[in-house]
């Protein structure tokens, strides 16, 4: 080529041009979600349509280190087998993770009750009135009372916890003064008679008790 050519007529050879596709990798299909964890945090993750449930519960597991039941989605529990788009999961939807608690009755069967750690102490007594059919019980947590203002999160209730219920009976001394006791159904008259010595000092061997009929 003759250094005295002029620039305008030299023709250029440019390399072929690559999509941006074909140079970096890019998974069309992933999508972020938003998990509510047991430890009632919200986090993001990024899955595929195709992951199934178990494989988002074990990742929500290996970033949130929590122990939950199930997952759920519109209210609705998920089958770990399903997939997420089966379940009409997309990208920026909300899931839950539930926890699986136990309830012991006062016949002594145990009750497997599923709940949001977000769900209201209120709205858990009223499930488990309508299963034992009556509405003299209260919830007890480890020999706490439970305001009906609380969460289940907040008054550390979590996957696997044991909740019992407990009774208000009323005790009439002999001066005719009555008092006020919560009670499990389980205890016995012993254990009564010890609970009215805590808060009244009446020593045990002074105390006689005996049923009131109701009217």
């Amino acid at each position: 080529m003759s250094q005295n050519q002029p620039i305008s007529s030299l023709s250029l050879i440019l390399p072929p041009r690559t999509s941006l596709t074909q140079t970096l990798p890019f998974r069309t299909n992933s999508m972020q979600i938003f998990v509510q964890t047991p430890t009632d945090k919200t986090i993001e993750l990024n899955v595929l349509p195709s992951d199934t449930v178990k494989e988002l519960k074990q990742k929500i597991q290996d970033r949130d280190k929590c122990s939950f039941y199930g997952i759920s989605f519109k209210g609705n529990k998920l089958d770990f087998r399903s997939r997420l788009s089966d379940m009409g999961i997309e990208n920026g939807c909300t899931c839950c993770c539930y926890i699986q608690i136990l309830f012991k009755i006062p016949t002594g069967e145990i009750l497997e009750l599923d709940a949001l750690p977000s769900d209201m102490i209120l709205g858990l007594e009223r499930k488990i009135r309508v299963i034992i059919r009556s509405s003299f019980y209260s919830i007890s947590f480890e020999d706490n009372e439970l305001n009906h203002g609380s969460r289940l999160s907040n008054v550390g209730i979590k996957n696997g916890s044991t909740l019992c219920c407990f009774i208000t009976i009323f005790v009439k001394n002999f001066v005719g003064k009555t008092v006020t006791l919560q009670t499990n159904p389980f205890n016995t008259v012993e254990c009564v008679k010890h609970q009215m010595n805590d808060c009244k000092s009446i020593p045990l061997d002074q105390q006689r008790m005996f049923l009131l009929a109701n009217n």
